[in-house]
């Protein structure tokens, strides 16, 4: 089983469709129960804002799971897969609990580093917990996520408006790792962090910039 996030932003997407995508909170508890009934999902979380619709899951089956979302996101919205396909974005393990720290840090957001995407993310976690759709899995990643987001906002921001963490661009070097993403941000994780997700993920960190 691997960790999964489907979406699409303000990166991907213009802001029409970000707009028809978009979905209402009164349909969550169907539309969270829907998904986790899907062939190749187990657990779901959904976060919608103005600026982005994403599917946070549990996949059975990566190709199957790809085609549930898909669906999934075609008949809440109305819009035909070939009017959003090449706006999607696809994360997975360790890549997708990476997009979900820099999401929740505010580094992924129209405005660097706000925060209001924080509370968002919390509640679409809660959402997911009360409609029995976010399990075991997604519950460490989203209250690691939290984590992460309050510690960022924690940090002096740089001259240029990002956080920075000094501890994070030292574990990057230390770890050598050739499988994250190369960023001109850092975002900050407790100390008490890594050996939760060492089974699983490796340590997600950023190379900050300097």
């Amino acid at each position: 089983m691997s960790v999964v996030v489907v979406g699409l932003s303000h990166r991907t997407a213009p802001l029409e469709l970000l707009e028809r995508m978009a979905m209402r909170d009164e349909r969550l508890p169907k539309a969270l129960g829907d998904l986790v009934a899907r062939d190749f999902l187990s657990e779901a979380v959904v976060l919608s804002t103005c600026h982005r619709v994403e599917v946070y899951a549990v996949a059975e089956r990566f190709h199957g799971a790809m085609a549930d979302v898909r669906h999934f996101l075609s008949e809440l919205s109305f819009v035909p897969p070939e009017d959003f396909a090449d706006h999607l974005y696809v994360h997975y393990d360790d890549a997708a609990a990476a997009h979900l720290f820099s999401v929740t840090a505010g580094l992924d957001s129209v405005v660097v580093g706000e925060t209001q995407i924080l509370g968002q993310v919390r509640d679409a976690w809660e959402r997911a917990r009360q409609e029995e759709a976010a399990g075991s899995r997604l519950s460490l990643l989203f209250r690691q996520a939290l984590e992460v987001g309050k510690r960022a906002r924690t940090r002096r921001p740089s001259p240029g408006g990002s956080p920075r963490c000094p501890r994070l661009r030292w574990r990057w070097r230390r770890s050598g790792s050739s499988r994250w993403p190369t960023a001109t941000w850092s975002c900050s994780v407790p100390a008490r962090w890594g050996p939760a997700w060492s089974t699983k993920w490796p340590t997600p960190t950023y190379r900050a910039a300097g």
